[in-house]
Formats: structure tokens, sequence, C-alpha cells
């Protein structure tokens, strides 16, 4: 349309992530580039997956979606993790060689690629890739990983496009050029709320005393102390106080005042 802007809407149902899907990669094949397709749920990106996987049937093309690597983890079947505690459980199993699944990715190179070039052809859903990624005991996190690496379209949260903390591990880690990418967002109007959560945070005593049955655990016996020092501080302030609504700074005040277990570098200073 030679640089216009066109806006669509259609009821749901009438088949707009097709259309889009078909046209973003015609486009993609005539620029040389990839396309992204982003979104909020992971409900959403299944739906999307369906669409992938029936549009492969008429036409070849590479595609692969992914998910976080808490949705991939095998490992936590023996032992279950608060999906806010994994990245320190997966840290500590793969730094320490705990997890086999990951140790067998360079042992199985073959099985390997033929599990990528699966995902990529056929763009199974979650539940399969689980299934083929077990028979060969191997992490699926690294397979959808390898898969969205050589995909012509991939189909992935909002994290990994908007989410700072998240972005370098698609696009620079996996040499993706966001130069030479068509990016789609679904469902849009979203954004707002997104951008909003990623840069907030909530944390319950629950949540602090389940980390600190972790850490122990874990034999992290500082970082343990720590939390518990920190349980204490936080759920003496809300016993003191009638309404809900704290000040920001008479609470750092009080965490600086009393250091714990690592001193005063538990606590920031604004």
């Amino acid at each position: 349309m030679s640089g216009q802007t066109l806006v669509a809407g259609a009821m749901s149902g009438f088949g707009k992530t097709a259309a889009v899907l078909t046209g973003a990669l015609t486009a993609a094949e005539e620029t040389g580039n990839r396309v992204i397709y982003t979104c909020r749920t992971k409900r959403q990106i299944h739906r999307v997956v369906e669409e992938v996987s029936r549009l492969q049937k008429k036409r070849p093309v590479k595609a692969a979606p992914i998910l976080s690597k808490y949705d991939y983890c095998l490992l936590r079947r023996q032992r279950p993790v608060p999906q806010e505690s994994f990245g320190w459980y997966c840290s500590f199993n793969v730094s320490n060689n705990l997890c086999s699944y990951f140790l067998n990715v360079s042992l199985v190179p073959d099985d390997l690629d033929r599990a990528v070039q699966h995902v990529l052809h056929t763009t199974p859903a979650h539940s399969e890739l689980l299934k083929e990624a077990e028979s060969i005991h191997v992490c699926p996190y690294e397979v959808a990983r390898l898969a969205v690496a050589q995909a012509e379209m991939s189909v992935i949260p909002y994290h990994y496009v908007f989410d700072p903390s998240a972005t370098a591990v698609f696009f620079d880690r996996g040499s993706i050029e966001k130069r030479k990418t068509i990016l789609i967002v679904d469902e849009a109007h979203n954004l707002r709320d997104f951008m909003r959560g990623v840069n907030s945070s909530v944390l319950t005593l629950e949540q602090l005393r389940g980390a600190v049955r972790e850490a122990g655990v874990l034999f992290m016996e500082e970082a343990a102390l720590s939390l518990k020092h920190l349980e204490r501080i936080l759920s003496e302030i809300m016993v003191e106080r009638a309404g809900w609504l704290l000040d920001k700074s008479d609470v750092l005040a009080r965490l600086r005042a009393n250091e714990g277990p690592l001193g005063c570098r538990a606590w920031p200073s604004s």
C-alpha cells in the first residue's frame, strides 16, 4: 500500500489471525524479513499455533512458538516449584549439573536436531513437544529455543518483546535482528496493562515464607536468614499500621536500621 496505514476489524471467528499470518508471511518472503507474532497470554499463543499448523499444511514455512522456561521444565515434575522462584531453581540445577535434561542436550545432537526440525515443520502442540523432548531426555525449552532461532515465523509472549529483562534473551542471544523483523502485536490494546505490570511488583508474606523454605531446601543458609529477617520486619510494620497504605521511606528506613544477616546490602537506598 506504499506506506499507507490500514486499520481493519472483524468479529471474533472471522479469520483475522489467518489473514494476518498469510499477509505477513508473503511480505516477509518479498522483503527477506522474518515474522514475529507476539501475544499476551498462553491461551492466545496456543490459538495462533493452531492456525500456523493449519497454514503449514498448505504452504511450507518454518515456524516455532516459545513460552517461558517454567512452561517447559520436566525436572520440576519431581519437585513442584512456584513460578516466582523458578529462575533460581533452574539456574541452581543447571550451574551445578543437576539437570540431566539440560546436560543431555549436547550428548544427543542427532535426536535433538530431529526434534527441532519436527517443531519447525509441523508446529506441534505444547504437550506434544514435551512428550517428544522427554522421549529423548532433553530440555524442551532448548528444543524450542533452537527452533525459534531457525524459524521464519515465531509465536512468542509479550515479555520477549516488551520486557527489558527478557528482550535480550530472545533477540540478542537468538541472533534475531529487529530491523529485519515484521512484528505483529496481538490484542495490542492490552499493552498498557502489560507494561504497568512489568514495571510493578507484588510481594506477599506467604511468598516470603515460601522463599525461606526453598532457600533452606537448596542449602542457601544466608539467603534463608535474610529472608526470615525481612519477613519479620515487614510483619511487624503491618501489625503496627491500622491502614493499608505504608510510607515507602519509613519502610526502607526500618529495613536499613535492622540490617539483618547480610548487612545493609540487602536493603535499597531509595
